[in-house]
C-alpha cells in the first residue's frame, strides 16, 4: 500500500483539477485536518468553520512563493488612453 502524500496539518491548495470538479468549493487554501485513506483527505479550507472531504488528486501542496505574490512596490505612471497606469515591480 502506497503512503498518503499528505499528512495532517499539510498547506494545499485546489489543483485545476479540483477547482473543475468542485466548483462549489469556496475556499481554495486550507489545511489538511485528516487523512482518511490514500486517497481521501478532509481539509479545513481557509475562512470555514467545517473541514471538506475530497480525493487528493483534487489538491497539491501550497508553495512557499505563493506567499510572496503580491507586487512589492507599486508604480503609478502618465499614460495615454489603454494604456496601464500601474507597473508593479
Amino acid at each position: 500500500m502506497k503512503t498518503p502524500k499528505f499528512k495532517p496539518g499539510d498547506r494545499v491548495r485546489l489543483s485545476n483539477l479540483g477547482t473543475l470538479r468542485s466548483p462549489r468549493v469556496k475556499g481554495r487554501v486550507g489545511t489538511v485536518v485528516s487523512v482518511n485513506s490514500q486517497y481521501a483527505i478532509a481539509v479545513l479550507f481557509d475562512g470555514n468553520k467545517n473541514s471538506t472531504k475530497i480525493h487528493s488528486s483534487y489538491v497539491e501542496a501550497e508553495s512557499p512563493e505563493s506567499h510572496n505574490q503580491l507586487p512589492t512596490a507599486l508604480t503609478i505612471r502618465g499614460g495615454a488612453e489603454g494604456e496601464d497606469l500601474f507597473e508593479t515591480t
